[in-house]
This record gives C-alpha cells, sequence and structure tokens, in this order.
C-alpha cells in the first residue's frame, strides 16, 4: 500500500510540470510455517508459527510530467528512509529476527490519465533500491539478502485539489 502527497511547483509554457512527491509505503509478506520449541529436554514439539518479512518507505522525489491533453506521462528520481522486519519462529533462522533502518534510493516513471474534473487514473512502475543492504546473519553461518532492491507495479486513483 502506498500513500503519495504531490506538489507541482513550476508549470512551463502550459505543458512540462515539475513537482516533489512524498511517498509513504508499507509492504507486508507472510507464510504459515512449521516450526519446533523444545517442551523438556531432548523433547521437541512442532507448531504452526508466521515467516513475515515487512518494508516500510519514507521517500521524497523530484517529479517531471508532460502534459498531453488527459494523458500525463512523468518520472521522479529520490531517496528517503526504509525500514525493515525479518521474523520466523523457525530454527534456521535463528535469531529469528532482523529490523534494520536503511537508507534507501528510488527512481519511478508511470502515467496519469484524467477520468472525470480532478481525478485521475495512475499507473507507476517504481525500483526502491537501499544504498547498503544489511545481511541477516543467522547462528548457523548462512548470510540471508532480505533487504535488496525491488521493482513493485502500483495501480492507484488520485485526486487533485
Amino acid at each position: 500500500m502506498t500513500t503519495l502527497m504531490s506538489y507541482r511547483y513550476a508549470w512551463l509554457a502550459d505543458r512540462f510540470g515539475l513537482g516533489v512527491t512524498a511517498s509513504f509505503a508499507f509492504e507486508r509478506y507472510a507464510t504459515t510455517v512449521t516450526a519446533f520449541k523444545e517442551v523438556s529436554p531432548g523433547q521437541l514439539v512442532s507448531y504452526k508459527g508466521t515467516r513475515e518479512l515487512q518494508l516500510l518507505d519514507f521517500i521524497v522525489l523530484q517529479t517531471a510530467s508532460v502534459a498531453l491533453g488527459r494523458v500525463q506521462p512523468w518520472v521522479a528520481l529520490g531517496g528517503g528512509l526504509g525500514m525493515g522486519r525479518f521474523s520466523s519462529p523457525e530454527a534456521m533462522y535463528a535469531p529469528g529476527e532482523s529490523r534494520p533502518t536503511m537508507l534507501v534510493v528510488q527512481a519511478a516513471a508511470g502515467v496519469a490519465v484524467n477520468v472525470t474534473g480532478p481525478t485521475d487514473v495512475e499507473l507507476r512502475i517504481e525500483h526502491t533500491r537501499p544504498i547498503r543492504a544489511p545481511r541477516f546473519d543467522t547462528e548457523t553461518g548462512a548470510r540471508l539478502h532480505l533487504f535488496q532492491g525491488r521493482i513493485a507495479a502500483r495501480l492507484g486513483v488520485q485526486y487533485r485539489f
């Protein structure tokens, strides 16, 4: 889920726009897994747990757009702060949790199509990448790269005030 707030600060030749956008994005991926806990020495009992990956980004983007009638293609580039969370009760992922805070950069492009009045439908493609992706080291010595770059396609509705 993404919430965007944009402000166009320059309009050149009634066709080219420059602006700034604040993007708040949250993604959550989860799956049910079987884990084990020791109830007494040497006795393991299985239970259902959740392996989860969450990503939260706050990014400020410089935008450039061109008005072509009801269609407005645009590009954007910016950076900000990303927070991640990985957790799992599975023994192979012990210690079981990671909560990094990262500097991220994002490149995005899209097209907004005016539906009626101040309402647009927009399709956007984003590539978000941490500047230095943290590594998750397990107790068994495995090194996992959980918080790498990612690409998202988003479809939304925007209302211009």
